[in-house]
């Protein structure tokens, strides 16, 4: 679904600052896979650069066996989905209005809804619970309601790929845990694959199939939650003087001291 060959990607500006350097790995279809790493590592510039928001330093990737960088906006909206950690300025529209812009890449230049789009919007806002909040505009809802729209809108664009940026941001345990399983049943039970940003180490190694992990200094990792566990890696780059990782338990250990 998605191929990232020997890419080097960072921050742009006067100094170009490269992050990761010549790592190459694919994710396919019916994975959920959670990139983790500390502040800093590269988890946001690395979803970015997959995108195409963030040009690369070197290294090419390809959606579906077709390079990126050949692909126009409404071509790579057909392929992937994205779905920032930042609120819409769209504060005005209706939840089923944000809904329909999920349709945007398959619509012509007037954005016609047909009665496809429209039976499309139905079917997944039932299935994700929000017929009853249609009508509502987006900025009346909750940090939950509203990661469940944005999540919605993307299921919409029915694309077989969809990337996230921090998708449990300012959620509570609950809603954190209910975004994680609902991610994984996407990803196992509709084909889809899907890959976050996260700082949900814990539930992104309890629920994750496979883990992209990025250290500026150790270096970059991708396999599946067991493969990555038994590199030790996890312990070396999250366990201090007053916080361990049990690797039995996929659980960080607090010591009396705290």
């Amino acid at each position: 679904m998605l191929k990232a060959e020997s890419i080097t990607v960072g921050f742009q500006g006067n100094e170009n600052k490269s992050l990761l350097d010549d790592f190459s790995f694919e994710i396919i279809k019916g994975k959920f896979v959670a990139i983790l790493g500390r502040n800093g590592a590269g988890k946001t510039t690395l979803l970015k650069s997959l995108i195409g928001i963030y040009p690369l330093f070197a290294g090419a990737i390809f959606l579906n066996q077709q390079s990126l960088s050949s692909l126009s906006n409404k071509e790579r909206a057909k392929e992937v989905a994205w779905v920032s950690t930042q609120r819409t300025s769209l504060n005005y529209l209706s939840v089923y209005e944000v809904l329909a812009t999920g349709r945007a890449p398959f619509t012509g230049h007037l954005g016609k809804l047909k009665a496809s789009d429209k039976a499309r919007i139905k079917t997944v806002a039932l299935d994700q619970g929000l017929i009853d909040l249609l009508d509502k505009q987006i900025d009346q809802l909750s940090d939950g309601e509203y990661q469940r729209v944005m999540l919605a809108k993307a299921l919409i664009q029915d694309t077989s790929l969809i990337l996230m940026d921090e998708p449990t941001a300012h959620l509570d345990i609950i809603n954190r845990m209910e975004i994680f399983k609902r991610l994984k049943e996407l990803a196992h039970q509709q084909n889809k694959a899907i890959l976050i940003a996260t700082h949900e180490l814990e539930l992104a190694l309890n629920l994750a199939d496979e883990i992209i992990l990025l250290d500026g200094n150790l270096g970059y990792w991708k396999g599946t939650v067991q493969e990555i566990v038994q590199k030790e890696v996890i312990k070396k780059i999250f366990s201090t003087k007053d916080i361990s990782f049990n690797k039995k338990t996929l659980r960080f250990d607090y010591n009396n001291t705290l």
